[in-house]
């Protein structure tokens, strides 16, 4: 561990009764930038059925050097999940938070105005602190009859994609463009695929997967480099000696480093993130393939998953030990962040030619179908409509005078849009708005995409 630039704490605290936990995510929403003792939101899911949230703060004194103290207080116990919770994700507004379990079953909490319920059926006194916050089921779980691999929220709050184990090669990793436009999925054929969300279509088919802040670079981790890498080439590739568990950006954009000449990935700008394997993270910006920081044997077991803070300063990483650690960065060690965010980019040239190349396709095969007239006839014949004209079949022509000629459709391109499924428990609405990207205006439920 780089003890110059962070500091490390691990907490004593039974977060789910020593039990793994699977899942932690900070609240990005409502955080007070200004505030010099900030309190951070974190929610925490476990195998044993439980989904919890927590408020945290580090306290001590500016004047000083010395290491701050780490407070924990316990907030609220979601119950309702009858199985082990693999994954919890706040919606980018914070007025929902998406958990999926093993049984397939995704619930969809939302805070409420009523008085907390003091006693709970089925829990005791003695079990917790009472809940600080009543936060109860928005709608009635949704199954998806297998287990909830991954999921994640669109940036405007109004889209959740989730993936299950619901085929042989199931999705375990998704994230979501900044801008509405793509999908990324991560499958275990080792494919990664980048859905256009406007039709549903697999724009292109290159481990978990993130975009980071902007829209112009996707960064996809993998251990070993393989020849298949060729036709999608990555922007950075990061080797790592053992398999990638999680990658993780910081939200914001800092300024390029002046005493680093070299800028690996050429961007104008830097991108913080984390590299997870099963038993340490590093810590990368995107002007050098070396980490600047590491931390390593931190916990017994294997780690599970990592969340950054709004502010960029703190990871929290949760272990199948039972317990989580958490990493501050000291102030101004990680540079100076951008005063203005980048103009981000509106179509990457890598999509732009997967279409055109697919509406070239379309169109060659609409004019194989075409009917061939004899000389001086119309060629245009409508469904259902008798024709006096030779319609071509396979090597010779035959007459149709007493045939009903259908008019000539091609065939339905193969898309992913059935993969897709909307819930029952929401209204239906189109995927995207007549632009590329998503309908984000403001509704009351959010539409859940279904990936399995």
């Amino acid at each position: 561990m780089n003890c110059d630039i962070m500091d490390y704490y691990m907490p004593e605290i039974y977060w789910h009764d020593k039990k793994p936990i699977t899942s932690v995510d900070i609240l990005q929403a409502g955080f007070n930038h200004s505030s010099d003792h900030p309190i951070y939101r974190l929610a925490t899911a476990s195998m044993e059925s439980q989904v919890r949230l927590w408020n945290f703060r580090f306290d001590n004194d500016l004047s000083s050097d010395s290491k701050s103290s780490l407070a924990v207080e316990f907030i609220a116990d979601l119950a309702g999940h009858n199985a082990g919770v693999n994954i919890v994700r706040f919606s980018g507004d914070g007025e929902y938070i998406a958990s999926g379990d093993t049984a397939g079953y995704l619930f969809l909490w939302k805070l409420s105005t009523a008085p907390v319920q003091q006693n709970p059926i089925g829990k005791s006194d003695d079990d917790l602190p009472p809940n600080k916050e009543n936060w109860v089921l928005f709608k009635r779980p949704f199954c998806m009859n297998d287990d909830i691999t991954y999921l994640a929220w669109s940036k405007c709050s109004r889209y959740l994609a989730v993936s299950s184990k619901a085929s042989e090669s199931f999705c375990n990793g998704i994230s979501w463009d900044p801008r509405g436009n793509f999908i990324a999925t991560l499958s275990t054929d080792r494919k990664l695929d980048i859905i256009q969300l406007k039709n549903g279509y697999k724009v292109k088919s290159i481990s978990a997967v993130q975009f980071p802040p902007s829209n112009s670079e996707l960064f996809s981790i993998d251990s070993k480099c393989r020849e298949s890498l060729v036709q999608g080439r990555p922007l950075i590739f990061i080797p790592n000696n053992r398999p990638t568990i999680r990658v993780s950006f910081s939200p914001h954009f800092y300024e390029l480093r002046k005493d680093c000449k070299i800028n690996y990935s050429g961007l104008p700008y830097r991108l913080i993130f984390a590299i997870m394997d099963k038993d340490s993270v590093k810590f990368y910006d995107s002007q050098s393939d070396i980490p600047f920081a590491y931390v390593d044997q931190i916990h017994y077991d294997f780690l599970y998953d990592l969340s950054w803070s709004p502010n960029g300063e703190i990871v929290v990483i949760s272990s199948n030990e039972g317990f989580n650690s958490f990493i501050k960065f000291k102030k101004g060690t990680l540079g100076e962040v951008l005063k203005e965010t980048p103009e981000f980019v509106s179509n990457p040239e890598l999509f732009i030619a997967k279409v055109s190349q697919k509406k070239k396709k379309d169109n060659d095969d609409k004019k194989k179908q075409e009917v061939r007239t004899p000389k001086g006839k119309t060629s245009k014949v409508k469904k259902g409509k008798l024709s006096d004209i030779g319609v071509e079949d396979g090597n010779r022509t035959q007459n149709n005078d007493f045939k009903n000629v259908k008019e000539c459709v091609p065939p339905p391109s193969q898309t992913l849009l059935k993969f897709f499924q909307r819930s029952k428990m929401v209204e239906k609405k189109p995927i995207g708005s007549e632009e590329t990207k998503v309908d984000c205006t403001n509704q009351d439920v959010p539409i859940i995409l279904l990936a399995d």
